[in-house]
């Protein structure tokens, strides 16, 4: 444990330090109000909103950027428990979401520390698996030359370094699949019942946070038994157990997930629009940057081996093995025939840390450490971060308008939150985003992918302040069971009477709010 406390220092340091971006935007928020995320504004206000439930004393999840939710179920349960510990605790929703976002990062570098030191690396392969783990990246700088970007400068569950800037739930994720890992493969003692009760309850809790993240290792760890047990004659000593343990934990929550889809006709909408292929092979393989690279090397030594290959199979370390079969396991799900192929990216980073440590700490102490062999390693590895990282200081600094608000509409919001919690509004969707999470009522349409029949919402929104015709207002209004409008700057189609608007309950600037007069 004395070797841990040093890690968890510095691992504790770094994420304290990734609130600066954030506390920068807030300085130069001004009259605006900083919403208190810098990346990917749609998820970020998902996350609100789910938490808002949570402080609003909900246990099951409605989706909350429609007006017509249906009933509620049992997903996104982490973030709702976020929003029972705000409101216990008497906190903002985003100074705890913060919160854990900082706990998981923590817990997800201590966890990457133990499971390289159970791989049994030398020191120095060790601190490399993990700094590259922690702050490492793929080439996507090239990318941004052309004016494009590649997975590893916007894939949070691909990259743990984006992942812990812009994410409460992937680095919790993360750390517990390493555990899942260290607990079934890299056991430090034989199995026992409290060891597999451990196992179940990671899987458990994985399955609640993210139930799909555990299938590249799950896939992986069946192929190492398989292959211990057809080179080794025999199973590892309680993978077999661990392996079942773990799958009872995490199956019950994707069959739950599957058996929602079809039960609950909102969830199957929004499953629908969940679309998240992976990116193209290029973009991936720019992505896999240097230890990407790194790992090629190896697989060339490896094939120029004259033996034959059962003899080279038979001749590579259990443990080393496992990370070979994780790896290529996690590169086939990439492209595999499912909506949400990019999910399973989540982890992937790990294993090609893994492999191409030893590589490139060999290389960089060859036969002692040379410091031009340093810089030409690190800059690579790190310079994609650190464009991410000026990404998201530019976004604060300029008040980008996504993640920032003006200050009638934080007054509106404000009055809202007061006033109409779980009504329905209809917003326009830059500013309905923001409204479930930060006043608890729902929008008709605010999230490309959580509203049902997105396109045809977003169509009926824009159709109300573009058209001038009465009738169509009123049709939209009912249709939608619009309680109360929101009208940003001089819109004369909010003021007519015809379409059953009341005279504005609110008014700050150039934001007016209208009631909706019941039929």
């Amino acid at each position: 444990m004395r070797s841990r406390w040093p890690i968890i220092g510095i691992s504790l340091l770094f994420a304290l330090l990734t609130l600066i971006p954030y506390a920068a935007a807030y300085a130069s928020a001004g009259d605006m109000r900083f919403s208190g995320f810098l990346f990917n504004p749609y998820d970020a206000a998902s996350y609100l909103a789910k938490m808002r439930q949570g402080y609003d004393g909900q246990y099951l999840y409605t989706l909350a950027f429609t007006e017509d939710p249906g009933p509620g179920a049992l997903i996104f349960s982490f973030y709702l428990f976020l929003g029972h510990c705000a409101r216990l605790l008497g906190l903002p929703l985003i100074v705890v979401w913060h919160a854990a976002r900082i706990l998981g990062g923590v817990f997800f570098l201590t966890a990457a520390w133990e499971f390289f030191g159970r791989i049994g690396f030398s020191p120095r392969a060790r601190a490399a698996a993990w700094l590259i783990t922690g702050f490492g990246s793929g080439l996507g700088f090239l990318a941004v030359v052309f004016g494009s970007f590649t997975a590893d400068l916007w894939v949070a569950e691909y990259i743990p370094f984006l992942g812990m800037f812009t994410s409460a739930h992937f680095p919790l994720a993360t750390a517990l699949v390493l555990l899942l890992a260290m607990r079934i493969a890299l056991p430090a003692r034989r199995q026992s019942p409290l060891s597999l009760a451990l196992v179940f309850l990671c899987g458990t809790s994985l399955g609640a946070i993210q139930p799909f993240a555990f299938l590249p290792l799950g896939f992986a760890l069946a192929v190492w038994a398989a292959w211990m047990r057809l080179t080794r004659g025999r199973f590892p000593d309680g993978s077999l157990a661990g392996i079942s343990a773990a799958a009872a934990g995490i199956l019950p929550w994707i069959l739950y997930d599957f058996w929602i889809l079809r039960a609950l006709p909102a969830f199957a909408d929004w499953f629908s629009q969940n679309q998240t292929p992976t990116p193209p092979v290029w973009d991936i393989a720019l992505s896999l940057g240097l230890p990407g690279a790194a790992v090629l090397v190896s697989l060339a030594d490896r094939l120029r081996i004259r033996a034959p290959w059962r003899e080279q199979l038979r001749s590579i370390d259990e443990k080393r093995f496992l990370l070979i079969v994780w790896f290529a396991v996690n590169l086939l799900l990439l492209y595999a025939p499912f909506s949400l192929q990019r999910r399973l990216m989540l982890g992937m980073w790990i294993p090609l840390a893994a492999l191409a440590a030893p590589k490139l700490e060999a290389w960089v102490f060859r036969p002692s450490l040379s410091r031009g062999r340093l810089l030409a390693a690190g800059v690579p590895l790190l310079i994609t971060n650190l464009v991410f990282l000026l990404a998201l200081l530019a976004a604060g600094l300029a008040r980008n308008p996504a993640l920032f608000l003006s200050r009638d509409e934080a007054a509106a919001a404000d009055w809202l939150n007061a006033n109409a919690g779980g009504s329905v509004v209809l917003a326009p969707p830059e500013l309905g985003k923001w409204l479930p999470g930060l006043a608890g009522v729902r929008v008709v349409y605010g999230h490309p992918m959580e509203t049902p029949d997105a396109v045809r919402a977003l169509r009926d929104v824009e159709a109300f302040y573009q058209t001038a015709d009465p009738a169509v207002r009123s049709r939209i209004l009912a249709d939608r069971r619009v309680e109360y409008v929101l009208c940003p700057g001089d819109q004369p189609s909010c003021g007519a009477s015809a379409d059953g608007l009341q005279p504005q309950v609110f008014s700050s600037g150039a934001i007016t709010i209208l009631r909706v007069t019941p039929n």
